[in-house]
């Protein structure tokens, strides 16, 4: 088996769980209503609100995304699937790392639509570059939130029982990118370390952070116009993916063999 058959495999999977696909096209219409009829959306009809809706699609799809997958790593619960991934030249970290990806391929169509119906509404209003907007915002906003969500949950599922993972999930994702000044806990909102995008839709697509209200000076503080700190959020939102599928490929290795 291929890493391609890998990625494919999974996406066929992933395609058949239909309560996924309730779950994730009910958030993706809720996220979008709540864009469309927020008084804090931009309404330009350009391109911030892109920006904006691709935000609270990640925030809302993200629960569904850390809820969803804690079995990933785990070869208990995958059947038959870790003998035959296990034929693939390629090693258990790069293995997974297909898994992921093959299944993101399918759970974010919802959220390309939704995107790319709004970049092409955009299109015909007279913004000509709407639909590329669109491509931009599905990748360097939504793809890293899903990304980081999915990664929790399979890291999660590799050390907790399903259940619990699930519950601690989903958690941990609300309390990352749900914050609030009147419950002063740490955040990593207002700096280029968030999770929901703001540094991006600012930095690249010139919207107006959710989160502006943090002090802006510091070496993390937000600095909402400048495409360095936009490119530097990215960087940030890769390691930490690559630090969580690593972790949960390491120690769901590390549980099957004991």
């Amino acid at each position: 088996m291929t890493l391609f058959h890998v990625a494919a495999t999974h996406a066929r999977i992933t395609r058949r769980r239909v309560w996924l696909w309730f779950a994730i096209v009910s958030l993706t219409a809720l996220g979008a209503l709540l864009a469309f009829i927020s008084p804090g959306a931009p309404h330009t009809g350009g391109t911030p609100d892109l920006a904006f809706t691709g935000q609270v699609i990640a925030l809302f799809c993200g629960a569904a995304y850390a809820a969803a997958f804690t079995d990933f790593f785990a070869s208990a619960s995958r059947r038959s699937m870790d003998e035959i991934e296990a034929s693939t030249p390629a090693a258990p970290l790069t293995r997974h790392a297909a898994l992921v990806l093959g299944t993101l391929g399918i759970v974010l169509v919802p959220s390309a639509v939704v995107l790319m119906g709004t970049g092409l509404a955009q299109t015909v209003a007279g913004h000509g570059t709407a639909v590329l907007a669109a491509i931009a915002v599905l990748v360097t906003i939504v793809l890293p939130s899903a990304l980081v969500a999915t990664c929790l949950s399979a890291l999660l599922g590799a050390v907790l029982p399903h259940g619990a993972a699930r519950v601690v999930a989903v958690l941990l994702w609300f309390g990352a990118v749900f914050s609030t000044p009147l419950v002063p806990l740490p955040t990593l909102n207002g700096t280029v370390l968030n999770l929901v995008g703001d540094t991006v839709a600012a930095g690249f697509f010139g919207a107006s952070p959710l989160y502006p209200r943090y002090d802006s000076t510091g070496p993390l503080g937000l600095d909402a116009t400048t495409p360095p700190a936009a490119v530097l959020s990215l960087v940030w939102q890769a390691v930490l993916i690559m630090l969580l599928l690593a972790a949960g490929s390491s120690l769901a290795r590390a549980r099957a063999r004991s």
